[in-house]
C-alpha cells in the first residue's frame, strides 16, 4: 500500500469510484440482459463479472476511505506538534533543557 502514497489522491478516488460504478452498472445490466434473446446466453458471465467488480469496488472504497481518515488524523497531529514546538521555542524551554542535558554541562542537580 506504500505505493499509493506516490499517486495523487484524486487519481486514486477516480479509479476506485470508476470500479464501483462500473460494477454496479454491469451487475444491473446482467439482470436486464435476460430480456434480450441473443444476449441471454452471456447473462451468467456478465453477472459474475459485475458482482466481482462491485465487490472489488466496495472493498477499495472502504480502504480508500480509511486511508484518507488516517491521513487526516496524521495532519491534525502534525499541526498540534508544530504548535507545541513553536510554543516551546517561544518560551525558551528548549534551549534551557539543552544546556542542562548537554554532556559538558556543569549544572548539577
Amino acid at each position: 500500500m506504500w505505493i499509493l502514497h506516490l499517486l495523487p489522491d484524486n487519481l486514486i478516488a477516480w479509479v476506485v469510484n470508476t470500479i464501483l460504478i462500473a460494477g454496479a452498472v454491469v451487475t444491473a445490466a446482467g439482470f436486464f440482459v435476460r430480456f434480450i434473446p441473443f444476449v441471454n446466453t452471456y447473462r451468467i458471465p456478465v453477472q459474475i463479472v459485475g458482482i466481482l467488480l462491485l465487490t472489488t469496488g466496495v472493498y477499495f472504497h472502504g480502504g480508500y476511505t480509511t486511508e484518507m481518515a488516517w491521513r487526516e488524523r496524521v495532519r491534525e497531529v502534525e499541526a498540534k506538534l508544530a504548535a507545541a514546538e513553536t510554543q516551546i521555542y517561544a518560551c525558551g524551554f528548549y534551549t534551557f533543557f539543552l544546556t542542562i542535558l548537554s554532556p559538558g554541562s556543569s549544572t548539577q542537580f
